[in-house]
């Protein structure tokens, strides 16, 4: 399978994005960025000539998340489709998260990046942050998404992710950040985790606290999250839905996720066991809610022109 990696970079923002696959004649008409540079890596390619149009699906990451946080989905996944790993700002690769930043820029973004890419229309999959960041993507330009998966994410935070954020928000403003970063690894990873592999565990958190840049990335993405609330809006979503819950998930908890099907009753639910990173465990669960997902929408390619 190909795999190259890119930077899009617009209006001073630059971007991770991983290409896992061939984007389809249909959805990859050029490489011009309309004042973009891409660097790094060859996001072209293509198929042969004849060859059906497939959807690309656009996976967003989560808070901090490089595109690695995909690797255990991606060979379940990229034998139906490309796939376009995309890391938010202030995280993997990405240009530093900026003060005041709101979900509805990180929306902006992935559009620009499908934009970049002469993406038309595509499934969209969001986990924890990324997935606020889908369903404003989804809110905001309904017309190309042709299906949303939420993993490990939820229309809110609700009061436990909120006490979780706001706590490593007030460390790392109080110069605590080793505290900060420990207590959102024990928060992701799960107290189980962090008792059965302590070596693991401290690995994790030495290695985050050594981004660069991230007390800042941490305040002003934590700061985004907080307010977003897309309940009352989740009428509005046409398209099939599909949401992983992790049923011990510390930051997205699972009632909180679950009050999607109050707003949104045609969205289809699947619960599995473990925390907030769950779905690396056990990516077979997650991969299969995805593809039933995507299986749903039919045709398997639908027009769009800018």
């Amino acid at each position: 399978m190909a795999q190259s990696t890119t930077r899009l970079v617009r209006d001073g923002v630059s971007l991770q994005v991983v290409v896992d696959g061939d984007l389809a004649e249909g959805d990859l008409a050029g490489r011009d960025l309309g004042g973009g540079d891409v660097g790094g890596g060859d996001v072209g390619g293509g198929t042969a000539a004849g060859s059906p149009v497939v959807r690309p699906a656009v996976l967003v990451g989560g808070l901090l998340d490089g595109p690695e946080v995909w690797e255990p989905l991606v060979p379940l996944l990229s034998g139906e489709r490309a796939l376009v790993r995309i890391s938010c700002r202030g995280c993997g690769d990405s240009s530093a998260a900026t003060p005041s930043l709101t979900v509805s820029e990180l929306a902006e973004d992935v559009l620009t990046v499908a934009d970049a890419l002469r993406i038309g229309t595509f499934d969209l999959v969001g986990v924890s942050m990324g997935g606020l960041v889908a369903q404003e993507v989804t809110l905001s330009a309904p017309e190309r998404v042709a299906s949303l998966g939420l993993v490990s994410s939820a229309p809110c935070l609700g009061e436990n992710g909120r006490f979780v954020l706001r706590l490593v928000r007030d460390l790392v403003v109080a110069d605590r950040i080793h505290e900060a970063v420990q207590f959102l690894a024990y928060a992701g990873l799960g107290p189980a985790f962090a008792e059965r592999h302590p070596a693991e565990f401290g690995a994790t958190v030495r290695a985050v606290e050594r981004l660069p840049g991230i007390a800042a990335d941490l305040v002003h993405l934590i700061e985004a999250m907080l307010p977003f609330d897309s309940r009352r809006r989740l009428g509005a979503i046409t398209c099939p839905t599909a949401a992983v819950i992790a049923v011990d998930d510390l930051i997205f908890a699972a009632p909180c996720a679950e009050s999607l099907l109050a707003y949104h009753p045609q969205a289809v639910l699947t619960r599995m066991a473990g925390g907030h990173c769950a779905f690396q465990s056990s990516p077979g669960i997650a991969a299969k809610a995805l593809l039933d997902n995507w299986h749903l929408v039919r045709p398997p390619s639908i027009p769009w022109n800018k």
